[in-house]
């Protein structure tokens, strides 16, 4: 089987900065959540392509592209994702990247790995990558 990752959001640089409440619609409305994806269409986002939106998921499986980004930057956010693992998947999420062409020297990634579920490292699954070790691994079983 090859490995396969389906997100709600997808291996993207969404941090460059660009200033207070950047990426609220309304600023009034600041602690409103910002959905990043429509779960229908590449809106939002480069580097995506229609093929690889899948039963309302991002597949970067065999999207012929490194990095997806949003199109749109944020400056202060919390992320919230599914993601859908298979065997041997191993990818992440950047975020405070300021070259998406080089996300891994010059963002933040958090780990989308399939480890095991016991391990705690700072390589495994929730960790930020090769820095802190996640508090629990938040793996289901592959597939779910």
């Amino acid at each position: 089987m090859k490995p396969t990752l389906a997100l709600g959001m997808l291996v993207f640089a969404a941090g460059c900065s660009s200033g207070p409440d950047a990426g609220h619609a309304d600023r009034d409305t600041k602690d409103a959540w910002i959905s990043l994806f429509d779960g229908a269409t590449p809106e939002g986002w480069t580097n995506l392509k229609q093929a690889n939106i899948q039963d309302g998921c991002i597949n970067p499986n065999k999207s012929g592209n490194y990095v997806t980004c949003t199109k749109e930057k944020y400056s202060d956010f919390v992320i919230s994702c599914d993601f859908k693992l298979s065997k041997n998947c191993n990818s992440g999420i950047f975020i405070r990247t300021a070259d998406p062409k080089d996300p891994v020297q010059t963002g933040i990634e958090i780990q989308i790995y399939d480890s095991k579920p016991e391990n705690h490292d700072k390589h495994d699954c929730g960790a930020i990558y090769d820095l802190v070790a996640p508090s629990k691994n938040p793996l289901k079983p592959l597939g779910e």
